[in-house]
């Protein structure tokens, strides 16, 4: 359940905005890490798409 982020001290805020920001930052990385295992291993041809970026925007959504 999430927290009702007007509800909070500002200082608690503030901790919580670093934590999530810490948490996006090592999922960001890992998924990075991921792209990259892709791209050495050539997986993304194996799949039919001619580029990493390919693979971001059609398989994985991520905007062009």
């Amino acid at each position: 359940m999430q927290a009702n982020l007007y509800a909070i001290d500002g200082n608690r805020l503030f901790e919580s905005a670093r934590l999530a920001v810490k948490h996006e930052t090592q999922a960001t990385l890992e998924v990075l890490r991921h792209l990259q295992a892709i791209e050495d291993r050539k997986l993304h041809l194996e799949r039919g798409y001619p580029s990493l970026f390919e693979v971001c925007t059609k398989e994985f959504g991520y905007s062009s």
